[in-house]
């Protein structure tokens, strides 16, 4: 059998094995799945697209596992109304991007806008999208594993009363990231286990909060959950209150997932900005009210700021009045769901390395674009955004607050993914819009847009620009100050060192090879 005829042969396996229907011969062209080279089968509705969306950004969780930032950058009242300021901004970028998703329901969701909108500029900016957008996947993953272990740490040190160093805590992400690394290669297995995580997700969130109202015997004061005001970081008031949205957004971050849907979904070109926009507001709105809930229920607050360990750990453990109660409960709900988490987006995060590879803007393009004969899986990129995953993890070594770094990460790269498209509009006007379309569609399919924003659009799609700038500067910032002196290396926010060396890399590539091969996420326009 020739090299060509056991390609076309993995090709035929995966499409069975993903609900991929053939139109053309697996060859070297490959792409990222727009559209032009396979034609995916749709297997989701608004509802199906909605849920999916819910498990994986699972908001409510996030926000209770990183409520010891929330507590000392604002308060409750940095949690409260941060979560209103986050939905609405966030609900923006949201609505612009569903104008894009409703014209070009394409799996290559941003970096496609990005290289049809941004005209002689739109190969280069849609070539750095794509790295944006893939490390943070790689970052949001990397959270997950990273999670789990500070959680399974904490736990060990409340009931055992081992004292936990951080090298231990790098040793047990990277055995979280080698299961996250082993389900992605059973990838027949890869859908069940997304539907148990959302499954889990919905289960522990309601049992979460009725451990809340039952067990939480002293409530809160309304004064206390909707007007105290705390500052723990020695930055100004109000800088440390902008601060404390890192969790917040995070939260609420990877809403995109529908728009790399589309082509698996029923009439994406409305059916995708409305998923996009329902997952913002699901997700606000259950974690504001899962965030009162919580900040009603806490027993010790003052206990909770002075814990060396997880604050959310000791909330758990004040809720139960035991040690082991508390760190059973917290870690038989928190490092499934983190699981669960990790490995979707680690496969999500490999597909798109894999997809740049057959574009031409990853390094090393022909051996990561290769197959897996065995396994049917790009086996070669689910190992590379394992390893950089670990990589990531090598910062807790030398830096105490490597979490909410790797947060940083994920929020920042994400959202100038996002950001991208919406700066065309900026340059070019929204009148594009009406012109954009792709080779082979019909006609004045943008001027016809399903989901239009009217004369609404400028407003929004200028909020939707501004607020990732906005986080992106904000975010690099490290989060506490010492109290006399410069922040040392320990205390500082490496997120900019991760930014920084992945767009040399990304530079340096695009001069030398990438200029040349980068054929962008569609073949033709």
């Amino acid at each position: 059998m020739s090299e060509k005829d056991a390609e076309a042969v993995v090709f035929k396996d995966i499409s069975q094995e993903i609900g991929i229907a053939c139109n053309s011969s697996f060859t070297d062209n490959c792409s990222s799945g727009t559209g032009s080279v396979v034609e995916l089968k749709k297997r989701f509705n608004l509802w199906s697209c909605l849920a999916m969306e819910f498990a994986s950004m699972a908001t409510w969780a996030c926000l209770y596992v990183t409520i010891g930032t929330s507590i000392d950058c604002g308060g409750p009242v940095g949690l409260v109304y941060g979560t209103i300021l986050v939905t609405v901004l966030n609900t923006c970028i949201a609505m612009s991007l569903g104008e894009f998703a409703s014209i070009m329901p394409k799996a290559g969701a941003q970096q496609l806008w990005t290289w049809v909108a941004g005209g002689k500029h739109g190969p280069v900016l849609s070539y750095y999208t794509g790295y944006l957008n893939l490390l943070g996947e790689i970052a949001m993953s990397a959270s997950c594993a990273f999670n789990s272990a500070q959680l399974t740490g904490a736990a060990i040190e409340y009931t055992l009363g081992t004292h936990w160093t951080r090298w231990m805590t790098v040793l047990l992400y990277w055995a979280y990231l080698g299961v996250s690394l082993v389900v992605n290669f059973y990838p027949r297995y890869l859908s069940s286990f997304n539907v148990m995580g959302f499954i889990w997700l919905v289960v522990t969130m309601i049992a979460t909060i009725v451990v809340f109202l039952v067990l939480g015997e002293h409530k809160q004061s309304a004064e206390f959950v909707f007007g105290q005001f705390v500052n723990n970081t020695n930055w100004p008031n109000g800088f440390s209150w902008l601060l404390g949205l890192l969790p917040i957004v995070y939260s609420m971050t990877g809403f995109d997932n529908a728009a790399h849907l589309a082509e698996e979904l029923e009439e994406p070109e409305i059916n995708a900005p409305k998923a996009m926009v329902g997952s913002v507001a699901i997700g606000g709105v259950s974690g504001f009210i899962f965030s009162v809930i919580m900040l009603f229920c806490i027993q010790d607050y003052p206990g909770m700021l002075a814990s060396e360990s997880e604050p959310y750990v000791k909330m758990f453990i004040d809720l139960f009045k035991s040690n082991l109660g508390g760190c059973l409960f917290v870690s038989i709900v928190g490092v499934p769901i983190n699981m669960f988490a990790a490995a979707s987006i680690t496969a999500s995060s490999s597909r798109l390395a894999w997809a740049m590879a057959c574009d031409g803007a990853l390094p090393g393009k022909k051996y990561f674009k290769q197959l897996s004969k065995a396994k049917h899986v790009p086996v070669r990129t689910i190992v590379l955004s394992a390893l950089l995953q670990a990589v990531l993890g090598v910062i807790a070594f030398g830096n105490e607050m490597a979490f909410e770094a790797i947060l940083s990460v994920a929020v920042i790269a994400l959202n100038l993914s996002y950001a991208t498209p919406i700066y065309c509009l900026w340059a070019q006007g929204r009148g594009i819009l009406d012109r954009m379309e792709l080779q082979g569609a019909q006609q004045g399919v943008g001027r016809d847009r399903r989901w239009n924003l009217g004369k609404w659009g400028w407003i929004i799609n200028l909020a939707a620009g501004i607020w990732p700038v906005f986080l992106s500067v904000l975010f690099v910032f490290p989060v506490y100050l010492p109290e006399v002196g410069l922040v040392s290396a320990e205390e500082a926010n490496w997120s900019i060192v991760v930014l920084g060396l992945t767009m040399i890399i990304a530079t340096g590539y695009w001069f030398t090879f990438g200029k040349k091969q980068y054929v962008g996420p569609v073949t033709s326009h």
